[in-house]
Parts: structure tokens; sequence; C-alpha cells
């Protein structure tokens, strides 16, 4: 089903390591920060088309 995004993006905290792998390992890369989450210490964003 195409919804027509292009782009995922997620954040997440620094202590979670194992989930900035799992993202890493998924094809996300680390972006800038794109919002002011006062939890997010790492963005993440991934192409999908």
């Amino acid at each position: 089903m195409d919804m027509g995004l292009t782009t995922a993006r997620l954040d997440t905290r620094k202590d979670l390591v194992e989930a900035r792998r799992l993202y890493a390992r998924n094809g996300y890369v680390e972006i800038p920060a794109y919002n002011s989450s006062p939890y997010a210490d790492h963005w993440f964003e991934k192409r999908l088309a």
C-alpha cells in the first residue's frame, strides 16, 4: 500500500544504545534535531522512496 510517504523520522534517548543500533541496522541515519523534545538526544531519518 503506497501512502505517499517518503521519509520516516524518529528520536530516542542517549541511554537507549540498543535502540540506536537497531535503527542503524534498519537503514536509519542520524540527523540534526527536528524537534525540541526534552527526552530526545538522538534523531534519525530513513528515506522510504
